[in-house]
């Protein structure tokens, strides 16, 4: 709320901390429309009862995919039109298919806007947790936007992530590399780091993509 703030949004904050009289007087700002934001924890998601609420923003993904849809369930109610949105980094991915086929739901997924130069940027460091991707050994799946014309052998690749991203060898476990791109296992303790340099540098003067890959 001190972000939203900041930039003169009025808003109100709902979490699980709060005694009932402070919620409730929260609550009835918001329904009265005094307050026109609301910043709210998933004790807000469930039971949550205000009309005309026109948008939901979930500013992470919840771990439980039931979650998912009591939040975007506040809005779009008693036959009314709704529009539901989710800041998705490439460590949701997977909990964002998770969510998709436990309620066969239609997500689209659109690119952020880029910022004009004119406004100032508020960064917030991404907090990845590679944990929750990787397999019982620890290693993550990265998939990496070439395929055997430009990266010619695991051995190249291999050895081109060992000198760029300064890991140790051990860190860099199965690489299967097709026609069209290349599949690189990464231990989850250096997978930040090689997904970042991978996009900062060329590989044999092209510049590649890497994302998070759903074994």
């Amino acid at each position: 709320d001190e972000r939203l703030s900041k930039h003169r949004f009025e808003c109100s904050t709902l979490h699980g901390d709060m005694s009932q009289n402070k919620r409730e007087k929260v609550m009835n700002g918001y329904r009265d429309a005094s307050v026109r934001v609301l910043v709210a924890t998933d004790v807000a998601a469930r039971g949550l009862d205000v009309d005309g609420v026109t948008i939901v923003i979930n500013y992470d993904l919840p771990d439980n995919p039931e979650d998912y849809v009591h939040r975007i369930g506040r809005t779009g109610r008693m036959g009314r039109s709704g529009t539901a949105w989710s800041f998705v980094g490439r460590e949701d991915l997977l909990q964002l298919d998770r969510i998709r086929s436990t309620w066969s739901l239609t997500i689209y997924q659109v690119e952020a806007p880029e910022l004009p130069e004119s406004v100032k940027r508020d960064p917030i460091r991404a907090r990845m947790d590679w944990s929750e991707s990787s397999d019982p050994f620890g290693m993550v799946r990265i998939s990496i936007s070439a395929g055997s014309s430009i990266i010619r052998s695991t051995l190249q690749l291999s050895d081109w992530i060992i000198e760029n991203a300064k890991v140790k060898e051990l860190a860099i476990g199965e690489i299967q590399i097709s026609d069209d791109n290349t599949f690189v296992d990464i231990h989850s303790e250096s997978a930040q780091r090689v997904l970042e340099i991978i996009e900062r540098r060329e590989f044999e003067g092209q510049r590649l993509e890497a994302n998070l890959a759903i074994r």
